[in-house]
């Protein structure tokens, strides 16, 4: 499948490498990007890769470094092949396909070329691979230097006949004073918050306190408020663990000042520039009180205090995105909703084989 990807980027004129036979070019990319999206991270990368293989998916490594006509580096695009029970998907990490992060000093002419050409050349995969469907997601706009403007990228989509659908992403600005942030709480949470910081004792991990005791503490909490099920394997749970301890996330705790159980947790994953909330376990028996309120200020405070700008709570469901959605995921969105007024876009792009 890499040979016929090879193939296919060669005859469109691309100058690239794999990102599995040139790492280091890989990683120079990362460190030359402006603003460093999570959800382009090797971190979440390789969480997502190992989560999709638990759940007994196939993935071959696909991702790729561009390069210009000189041959200097001006993106990564990150992209996968997935198999499930015989069945190929384009992905990236096993998500939705990404988008090629450029370098700030690549020019509109050069990513409108690179653009077009990498289109094309997943369209010619996908037909060589009798792929029905490709499914490009474009994440929320919220970086310093770019606006609601639409990208290159999705424009260039949306000229090949890609459907578009909306989805709503809520973001908090960590840029702005932490009143001005409290200011935007729904109304009721603010005494929950303060009730619940004199009522639970609280800790941070982070790289310089990781202790694997309260990891453990927290991993069983997860199954216990899961309703005892196991929903992924021990090895991702590791690699949030390593995260911990590289200094790219943040374990939020809170304790029982009785008995100094783990009552409550979050786990928080960034970059330089920003944050998501991507794991959460709390006692299932003390729903009503406010911990999860706790947890998200908290994390709000700390990651604040750390430089980070953005921080992605998640996505916002609307009425058109239901049957799809569970209950559950609704009322989890609508805690969300209570800590941000700030919606923004993301958009799904479906470009159906014709």
């Amino acid at each position: 499948m890499k040979k016929i990807f090879q193939n296919i980027l060669i005859s469109s004129g691309l100058k690239f490498s794999f990102r599995s036979d040139k790492e280091q070019l890989w990683d120079q990319v990362w460190e030359k990007l402006d603003y460093q999206s999570l959800r382009h991270s090797e971190e979440w990368a390789a969480y997502q890769r190992l989560y999709f293989q638990s759940q007994g998916t196939e993935l071959t490594d696909l991702s790729i470094v561009l390069m210009s006509k000189d041959g200097s580096t001006v993106a990564r695009m990150p992209l996968d092949l997935v198999s499930v029970d015989g069945s190929l998907k384009i992905t990236s990490a096993g998500m939705d396909i990404s988008y090629p992060c450029f370098i700030k000093t690549v020019s509109e002419n050069d990513k409108k070329h690179i653009s077009l050409a990498l289109i094309k050349a997943l369209i010619e995969l996908s037909r060589q691979l009798d792929i029905d469907e490709l499914v490009f997601e474009i994440p929320p706009c919220i970086s310093g230097y770019q606006s609601l403007e639409l990208t290159v990228w999705q424009i260039t989509l949306a000229k090949l006949g890609c459907r578009t659908e909306v989805r709503n992403s809520l973001v908090i600005d960590l840029t702005k004073s932490l009143n001005e942030i409290r200011r935007g709480f729904r109304k009721s949470y603010k005494p929950l918050i303060t009730s619940g910081l004199k009522a639970w004792h609280h800790s941070i991990m982070d790289s310089e306190n990781s202790d694997e005791q309260i990891w453990e503490s927290f991993k069983a909490l997860h199954f216990s408020s899961a309703g005892h099920r196991k929903t992924r394997s021990n090895q991702t749970w590791d690699i949030q663990y390593n995260m911990i301890k590289q200094g790219t996330a943040v374990l939020i705790c809170l304790f029982d000042p009785n008995d100094r159980r783990l009552i409550g947790g979050g786990f928080f994953q960034y970059t330089r520039q920003e944050c998501i909330y991507a794991v959460a376990a709390y006692d299932r028996t003390m729903f009503a009180k406010p911990i999860g309120h706790v947890v998200q200020w908290l994390a709000i405070e700390r990651l604040k205090s750390i430089g980070i700008q953005h921080y992605i709570i998640g996505e916002r469901f609307m009425p058109e995105r239901t049957p799809s959605v569970s209950d559950k995921e609704i009322s989890i969105s609508h805690f969300k909703e209570g800590f941000t007024k700030s919606l923004f876009p993301n958009f799904v792009l479906r470009y159906l084989k014709t």
